[in-house]
């Protein structure tokens, strides 16, 4: 008997499918998941890569039977396994073949396909090669034991060479106990190339087609004999309807509009409006530095013409009285000419005022 690595078991009542696969998901598990809910009924979840490519409840498969598994409560079963050549799951978690019959590049190709988590390993002799892959990309490679990125190019030329593929054991994280079998056979991947080789070449016999069944004769249609055409009535006159006359609406004079009454203003509303009638006649006029000159004309007082004085002879100095009189007359035209001068200021201050008021 042997302790299997790549195989375990447990009950579903302790741990849950879905844990179960959430552990297969995070390793990048290939094989087979088997339930069973106590009774007669098995379930089947094929992972590739660690998703699930496959359910089956009792050998039929819907879009309800994932559901139906994760409720039950019987015992589960992890088992790993790689694809052969065609793409189906193999036996074993083991593989082994000759490069003559799988050449190492294929065999490496089929490696990145199908996304596999393996080691190969490839001997020749006294050489030995190893090659690890995870989710299909290669991660390290040796060369009797020590890493040697070339040496793949030595084992892509060797020819009399075999090979073994392996997946490596189930981490400890996957919960369950090992399964303790005999030990399983590994299987070969050039007898399942063979096998897909051989089916496809048989050749396809072809089934005979049935014979149609001969159809029944249609029977004859009785015949409907045609009717006459009956005479179709004559049309009767059209007689035309009078147009109604049109109706001459006359328009209703319009109301006028009663003249609005004037509204009555507050007594600072219409100092405020004299003020600002004061105003605009004040703007209409030129300041009075600009003033032309018809307004100078009317400003200006009209002064009466000085008469000419004739020479008058030099006073004789015998007659003293006389100059006396000449003295005083002279006098009071100086003292006329005052007092209009002054009238004429007045007169000029008064209007400045007004025009300063106005403003």
């Amino acid at each position: 008997m042997n302790v299997s690595r790549n195989q375990v078991q447990g009950s579903l009542a302790d741990t849950p499918l879905d844990k179960i696969l959430a552990a297969c998901k995070r390793h990048l598990i290939t094989g087979v998941i088997k339930v069973t809910d106590g009774h007669k009924r098995v379930g089947h979840i094929e992972l590739r890569a660690g998703m699930v490519d496959r359910v089956e409840l009792d050998g039929h498969s819907d879009a309800t039977t994932m559901v139906k598994l994760e409720q039950f409560t019987g015992d589960y079963e992890l088992e790993q396994r790689l694809p052969d050549l065609t793409g189906a799951l193999g036996g074993a978690a083991l593989a082994e073949g000759d490069v003559s019959g799988v050449p190492f590049v294929a065999l490496m190709r089929h490696c990145e396909d199908h996304a596999l988590t393996c080691t190969i390993t490839v001997t020749r002799e006294a050489e030995t090669i190893e090659i690890e892959y995870r989710a299909g990309e290669i991660k390290k490679i040796m060369r009797n034991g020590t890493v040697d990125e070339d040496a793949i190019v030595d084992a892509a030329h060797w020819k009399d060479a075999r090979f073994r593929v392996i997946a490596p054991p189930l981490d400890i994280e996957v919960e369950g106990w090992p399964v303790v079998r005999p030990q399983t056979a590994p299987f070969t991947l050039d007898d399942a190339a063979k096998a897909a080789r051989a089916e496809s070449a048989q050749p396809v016999v072809a089934k005979p087609e049935p014979k149609p069944e001969p159809k029944p004769e249609p029977e004859p249609e009785p015949v409907v004999e045609a009717k006459k055409p009956e005479p179709e009535p004559k049309p009767e006159p059209v007689v035309e309807a009078k147009k109604p006359e049109p109706k001459v609406e006359t328009k209703k004079p319009e109301p006028k509009p009663e003249p609005k009454k004037p509204e009555k203003k507050s007594p600072a509303e219409q100092r405020a409006e004299k003020k600002k009638k004061a105003r605009e006649r004040a703007e209409s006029k030129p300041p009075p530095d600009v003033v032309d000159e018809k307004h100078v004309e009317t400003v200006k007082i009209d002064r009466p013409p000085k008469k000419e004085e004739k020479p008058r002879p030099a006073p004789e100095p015998a007659k003293p009285a006389a100059k006396t009189k000449e003295n005083r007359a002279v006098t009071a035209g100086n003292d006329r000419d005052l007092l209009w001068m002054l009238f004429a200021f007045v007169l000029l201050a008064l209007a400045l005022g007004a025009v300063a008021f106005l403003l």
